[in-house]
């Protein structure tokens, strides 16, 4: 099977992801039991991935955050400071992405 075109055309496609993701297919076990329609959902679900956490990387870069490391977790709610803690967990995403509320 003649893969090297097929990974050209979609590097050329900019699906960078998806390119890696059919490289690296055929080296994992039990890859060959699952159908086409997973193996695509697979190949699909990477190049998703790697554009989100692209989006992501982007967005805090372009937040210039005052510390690009800070994260919900790191917020110090100790009782000097008056923040309190149930609020601020509930203020911040369950799944740990940017929140994107206008309010």
């Amino acid at each position: 099977m003649l893969n090297e075109p097929t990974i050209e055309k979609l590097q050329a496609l900019r699906l960078t992801a998806m390119a890696d993701a059919w490289r690296a297919q055929p080296k994992e076990a039990g890859i060959s039991a699952l159908g086409f329609d997973e193996r695509f959902a697979l190949l699909v679900e990477a190049e998703h991935g790697s554009r989100e956490n692209r989006k992501i990387a982007r967005l805090l870069k372009d937040a210039e955050l005052r510390i690009p490391s800070a994260c919900p977790e790191d917020v110090e709610t100790s009782g000097g400071r008056g923040v309190d803690r149930a609020l601020s967990a509930s203020s911040a995403p369950a799944d740990g992405s940017p929140s994107t509320s206008t309010s």
